[in-house]
């Protein structure tokens, strides 16, 4: 699991930049999108498959940039 502080880091450079994310959570469940909002301890995601929902920090395990498979 990244400690709070560098993870806020990835997550606010990420939505920043406006990039979609893959997040790993702890029960290994992943998500990807984009970044909606950034607040305290969780973060709202605009998944592609599920819609918006919040993940807080604690369940997150890796967060990377998002990249296409071409098929």
């Amino acid at each position: 699991m990244i400690g709070n502080e560098i993870l806020y880091n990835q997550l606010a450079f990420y939505k920043k930049n406006d990039m979609k994310v893959h997040i790993l959570r702890t029960d290994s469940k992943f998500y990807n999108g984009k970044i909606l909002e950034l607040a305290g301890d969780m973060i709202i995601l605009e998944d592609q498959k599920l819609g918006a929902m919040p993940l807080f920090f604690i369940e997150i395990n890796t967060v990377e940039k998002f990249m296409e498979v071409e098929k």
